[in-house]
């Protein structure tokens, strides 16, 4: 095994869009990092003349633990200490399921936030005990049960059977869903900064590993899980597990010892939940008003290849017809230009209001201001705003926040 470099640290926090100073690694460490940015860049890397590199963090947040070390953790900028808010709010998970304070909520770990809310969850299920399916199997059993499979039973038992090969249904706790919610805890333990998360995690992970086998799961077959009456308790856990495992990075969890591995979100993914859920709350009081969560609207440009495909964050709707349209970004600099070019393109293919919403930009001057798009025949209204995700205070307190700006702003435009 590569030995770590003298100068290697042994652990660095960044804010997101942060860089470090120049840090020498190891080449294990340098690899590693190539693989996490394999699909898209999570964590810069830039060389110096010297050969040292500096590491510049995006809007992915959460931890990496690389070869050797350092392990690496990456914190929100705009949530302020609000980390476990924003992802109770986005998941939707109820202010009584969380029983305890965390590191997270100091702003120590996002990691930390994440696993709180899911301890919180399989706490319940772990109480209730393991959903379970049926699951055909094929045995040879010394007494007929199930249906005999006749080609099995002739190939394999000759003309004097002293045992009979059957198919039949069996209850199981080994299911997808289980072992989905096992492998998001594993991921979990080896991150978690908070030394009671961990022990918790670990206590949950031996229960869950006498429901299970280790066959892994794709979140993508997480996504088409579908819970029933008797397994609803599992929703906001499955959402969660999904986020965990599709969040995960270079490691191998098959093996009994891993160099490396991480956990990354993105978090213009969790702000747009945040958005589409404050709007849905904001227009529920409406008879006929909903909220579609990144539908598609018919593009202002057609024909052509590839075709254009366009779909905001969320629309809001009045008996079906589209009212405005509004998208989430999670940025904590300037108002972009691109940003810009991509509402008007929405609004000008409905002829509706439109509206930007950005987090709280702590650092900077506030970037709330208005526009007006000019259309064949009219004006359309266009709202940049900022959401208070830094705002101090109780659950109650950040919700009621972002509720009232996102209520004020869909009441000014429609």
């Amino acid at each position: 095994m590569e030995a770590k470099s003298q100068s290697e640290p042994d652990e660095i926090t960044l804010s997101e869009h942060d860089s470090t100073a120049p840090l020498s690694l190891s080449e294990a460490s340098l690899d590693a990092l190539e693989d996490l940015n394999a699909e898209t860049t999570r964590i810069s890397v830039k060389y110096t003349r010297d050969g040292r590199v500096r590491l510049r963090s995006s809007q992915y947040v959460g931890a990496v633990s690389l070869p050797n070390g350092p392990l690496i953790r990456i914190l929100p900028k705009a949530a302020g200490t609000n980390f476990l808010y924003l992802l109770r709010y986005a998941h939707g998970v109820s202010a009584d399921t969380i029983d305890r304070e965390t590191s997270a909520t100091s702003g120590v770990s996002f990691v930390d936030a994440l696993a709180a809310l899911f301890v919180a969850e399989l706490d319940t299920v772990l109480r209730r005990g393991p959903s379970k399916e049926y699951k055909r199997v094929a045995e040879t059993e010394s007494q007929m049960r199930g249906q005999i499979d006749l080609p099995r039973q002739v190939q394999r038992q000759g003309p004097i059977a002293t045992d009979f090969e059957v198919n039949y249904d069996t209850l199981t706790t080994d299911t997808i869903t289980n072992r989905a919610i096992y492998q998001a805890v594993r991921r979990l333990t080896s991150l978690v900064a908070d030394e009671e998360l961990a022990s918790t995690l670990h206590r949950q992970q031996q229960q869950l590993r006498r429901w299970v086998s280790e066959q892994p799961v794709r979140p993508a077959a997480i996504a088409r899980i579908e819970t029933t009456r008797l397994n609803a308790h599992y929703d906001t856990l499955l959402s969660l597990a999904e986020q965990i495992l599709r969040s995960s990075y270079l490691e191998d969890f098959s093996a009994a010892d891993f160099a490396s591995y991480g956990l990354l979100v993105n978090m213009n993914t969790v702000f747009e939940k945040v958005v589409e859920r404050a709007a849905r709350d904001a227009v529920a009081h409406r008879p006929g008003w909903d909220v579609a969560r990144q539908s598609r609207i018919e593009p202002v440009v057609t024909g052509g290849t590839p075709s254009v495909n366009m779909y905001p964050d969320f629309v809001i709707l009045e008996d079906g017809d589209v009212r405005l349209v509004g998208d989430a970004k999670w940025k904590t600099h300037s108002i972009s230009q691109s940003d810009i070019y991509q509402m008007t393109s929405y609004q000008l293919s409905n002829e509706v209001p439109g509206v930007l919403v950005y987090p709280e930009h702590i650092d900077t001057e506030t970037v709330t201001t208005e526009y007006q798009v000019h259309a064949a025949e009219c004006k359309l209204d266009f709202f940049v705003r900022e959401l208070p995700t830094a705002k101090s205070g109780s659950f109650d307190d950040f919700t009621d926040g972002l509720q009232d700006h996102i209520h004020e702003t869909i009441t000014e435009l429609v």
